[in-house]
C-alpha cells in the first residue's frame, strides 16, 4: 500500500479551490537545509495554480528519494491551493546560508514592489540547525561546547526572523531538531560522540528554540508562531519502525527503510511529518 501511494502521489492533485476564507493560507515561504531543499531557483518557473512548487519540475533534488515534507504540504495535506517558494539549500546552516536565503533570494524577489502575498495568507516556515549541530559537534570541534556555540547562532537566526517580520511576515512555523544521535551516520561513531549529538539536540529543542520563539512572540503582539516537534515524530517511528511499515530503524537506501541515506529520512517519513504538521498549522489558517 505504501508503494502504491507513492506511485500515485504526484497524480493526487492538490485542491484548486480559489475561493478562500479570510486568513486562509495560500502561500508558503520555506527556509532551511537538505531536509527541506528542492533546488528552487528564483529565476526559474514560479509557483502557479497548476504548478504550485514552481521549479524544478520533479523531485530529483530532494534528499528523500521523492517528495519531501514541504511538497506534501503543498500538494496533499491542504484544503485549497498552496503556492510554495522553497529557498532551502542542502548543507544550509546559520548564519551564511540563512542570510542568503532571506536577504538575497526572498527579500529582493518577493517583497517590496514584488509583494504579492499578505501576512494573513502566508506562513513562513523554517527548519534549520541540523548542520549547525554537526559543525559544532565533537566530530569537528575538540572540545565541543554547544552552550557556547549555539546561542550566537540563534541570535543570528532570529535576527533574520526579524527581517521576515519587517517584510510583512506574521505567521511562522519553526521545526525543531530530529534525533540526530539516532541517525545511522552518528550511530556509527563512538558512544561519546552519540551522546554529544544528543546533548546538542536537547539544548536546541528544549531550551534555545522555545526560548527564542517566546522572545520573538513577546516582541510582536501581531504575530502567530508554532513549533512542530519533529523530534517526537521521529522518535515515535524509530521506537517501533515495523509498526510504521519499515524493516527496522537503522537500514537505509531502500523504500522499506526509515532512512534514504545515513543522515536523511525516506519520503514516507516526510509524508508523516507533513500530515502531522497540519495540527500545528490549522490555528494559523491552514
Amino acid at each position: 500500500m505504501k508503494l502504491l501511494f507513492f506511485a500515485l502521489f504526484l497524480q493526487g492533485a492538490y485542491t484548486t479551490t480559489l475561493s478562500k476564507r479570510a486568513g486562509q493560507i495560500n502561500c508558503i515561504f520555506g527556509f532551511g537545509d537538505s531536509y527541506t531543499a528542492r533546488c528552487f531557483n528564483i529565476s526559474g518557473v514560479q509557483p502557479a495554480e497548476f504548478n504550485p512548487m514552481g521549479n524544478p519540475p520533479d523531485d530529483r533534488c530532494t534528499t528523500s528519494n521523492g517528495p519531501n515534507w514541504m511538497e506534501y504540504l503543498t500538494t496533499t495535506y491542504n484544503s485549497s491551493l498552496i503556492l510554495t517558494y522553497d529557498f532551502a539549500v542542502s548543507g544550509g546552516a546559520i548564519p551564511n546560508s540563512l542570510v542568503d536565503q532571506v536577504m538575497f533570494q526572498y527579500e529582493p524577489m518577493y517583497t517590496h514592489s514584488n509583494h504579492t502575498w499578505t501576512g494573513d495568507n502566508t506562513v513562513h516556515m523554517t527548519w534549520i540547525g541540523i548542520n549547525d549541530i554537526t559543525i559544532e559537534s565533537a566530530i569537528y570541534q575538540h572540545p565541543s561546547d554547544f552552550n557556547a556555540t549555539l546561542p550566537p547562532r540563534f541570535d543570528q537566526y532570529f535576527g533574520l526572523m526579524e527581517n521576515l517580520y519587517i517584510t510583512g511576515a506574521r505567521k511562522f512555523m519553526f521545526v525543531n531538531m530530529p534525533p540526530l544521535d539516532r541517525t545511522p551516520m552518528i550511530q556509527n561513531y563512538t558512544a561519546d560522540i552519540v551522546q554529544n549529538f544528543a546533548e546538542g539536540v536537547s539544548l536546541f529543542n528544549d531550551v534555545l528554540l522555545p526560548q527564542y520563539v517566546r522572545w520573538f512572540q513577546g516582541n510582536h503582539s501581531n504575530i502567530q508562531t508554532t513549533i512542530y516537534d519533529a523530534h517526537l515524530a521521529f522518535n515515535l517511528i524509530l521506537d517501533d519502525a515495523p509498526a510504521y511499515g519499515f524493516v527496522n530503524n537503522s537500514c537505509f537506501n531502500s523504500t522499506d527503510c526509515v532512512w534514504w541515506n545515513n543522515y536523511h529520512p525516506e519520503g514516507a517519513v516526510h509524508q508523516r511529518l507533513a500530515r502531522d504538521m497540519v495540527t500545528n498549522l490549522t490555528p494559523l489558517g491552514w
